[in-house]
């Protein structure tokens, strides 16, 4: 299953287009990824296929091997190591996110089923011959066909079914708070690239102004540093599953200028947008558009 799994990715080219619609990614590099301060939008389950990726979450280090898989519940911030294979000279993965519309019809279809299912949050397990199968499957047919963002739904649901089966989607659907960060976050996620506003954010959350900024305040984060974070997430996950010219993601991401992204970029992941693309192959090039335009975000 693993093998199959592999050929499968080998052959999977993903569009830019599929970025948003398509709920995974698939990461390749040739030189190691150290990387700070990763976070996660959506629950998420990471499988590697070759190499071994390590996550650092506080005191804690998990890895994973070729078909282990670690599983990780959303919005927590950490560290990765992505370390090619030694005979292959690459690492290879792919990286599941499940998004609230998808964990509503996986509790929908599957939901009367929760008392036979150990939620205990695990972090790390070995991906079983189903999973690994299930998910080669999908990326063949996607490998054939036009993707499908309702299918792909149902298809990461079937996946979540299998996750409970086997005791693994405690940290996929359990919430421990719904914070005010969490609900901000959600909708700043909708459109990175939007010149967001607080009192817009504000009529969407049907909240004041003052008492988004109190309760931001107290769970220790300001509105643009968080607009911030949920560009620079979607800027990360861009620059390491997409084609796209580094100029063309900083105009995705919300930001007019191209230097003041990377910067910010290195800032937060210890590595520039470049030096990111360039681990996942031998070329040491891109193309760059050249934008000098001031950039916008509320403060």
């Amino acid at each position: 299953s693993l093998c199959e799994l592999h050929l499968e990715l080998d052959r999977y080219s993903q569009k830019d287009d599929d970025a948003h619609s398509i709920r995974f990614g698939i990461n390749r590099c040739t030189t190691k990824q150290s990387l700070t301060r990763m976070a996660l939008s959506f629950p998420s389950v990471m499988i590697a296929i070759l190499g071994e990726k390590a996550i650092t979450l506080e005191d804690r280090v998990y890895k994973a091997g070729p078909g282990e898989m670690l599983i990780l519940p959303e919005d927590i911030s950490f560290d990765v190591e992505n370390t090619p294979d030694a005979r292959e000279g690459r690492y290879l993965g792919i990286a599941m996110r499940f998004d609230a519309d998808t964990i509503s019809l996986f509790r929908e279809l599957y939901g009367a089923q929760f008392d036979n299912w150990d939620l205990t949050p695990r972090w790390q397990a070995k991906g079983s011959a189903k999973i690994l199968s299930a998910t080669a499957s999908w990326i063949s047919w996607l490998n054939r066909f036009s993707s499908d963002p309702a299918q792909t739904r149902h298809r990461m649901a079937e996946l979540m079914l299998l996750f409970a089966r086997q005791g693994l989607v405690g940290n996929l659907i359990l919430k421990l708070h719904q914070s005010w960060r969490h609900r901000l976050k959600q909708l700043l996620l909708l459109d990175p690239a939007r010149a967001w506003r607080m009192n817009t954010a504000c009529r969407r959350l049907g909240v004041s102004e003052s008492t988004l900024r109190r309760n931001l305040r107290e769970e220790g984060i300001g509105f643009r540093d968080l607009l911030e974070e949920v560009r620079l997430d979607q800027g990360m996950a861009l620059v390491m599953e997409s084609s796209m010219l580094i100029g063309q993601i900083s105009l995705a991401c919300g930001y007019q200028s191209q230097s003041r992204f990377a910067e910010r970029f290195k800032l937060r992941f210890s590595m520039s947008p470049l030096e990111l693309r360039n681990t996942r192959n031998n070329e040491k090039t891109d193309n760059v558009i050249p934008i000098r335009l001031a950039d916008s975000s509320e403060s």
